[in-house]
């Protein structure tokens, strides 16, 4: 782990409303870092108050399934990096979305980074361990 920091198993808030892609995501964690935590919900309205009531363990990411046809979701990834208590918390979006427009709208809404959504268990798990060599090896995150 970067800066020699004692390492605690990670907590990831997946939002996945596709319950198939969430059982693939999880088992995926289950297989590349045992020791994290995954929290499964299925809206970012769900996310919200999910993290509104949580006080420990704090998410150490967020992998966000977004669409942006629907304005729930957008709305919910906005108030996520516009509140106080979770702006710092990274945020991996999951995008079916493709095109420089739809690139550029995500960022807008302060996603840390984008990733094409999978479509096999074998691109989860490769996406998985990317999230994992990253987000939770390279990275220095903002823990409590």
């Amino acid at each position: 782990m970067a800066g020699g920091e004692a390492q605690r198993p990670f907590e990831v808030l997946l939002v996945e409303p596709r319950s198939s892609d969430a059982v693939l995501m999880r088992e995926a964690f289950r297989e590349t870092e045992p020791r994290s935590g995954v929290t499964i919900v299925a809206s970012g309205t769900e996310a919200l108050r999910y993290l509104a009531a949580t006080r420990s363990p704090w998410p150490d990411l967020v992998l966000y399934s977004l669409d942006l046809g629907r304005p729930e979701s957008v709305e919910a990834l906005a108030s996520l990096k516009t509140t106080p208590a979770t702006r710092r918390v990274p945020v991996v979006v999951l995008a079916t979305q493709d095109g420089a427009e739809a690139r550029a709208r995500i960022y807008d809404l302060h996603a840390n980074c984008i990733i094409p959504r999978p479509t096999s268990f074998d691109q989860f798990r490769r996406v998985v361990h990317s999230i994992e060599r990253f987000w939770f090896t390279i990275v220095t995150l903002p823990r409590e």
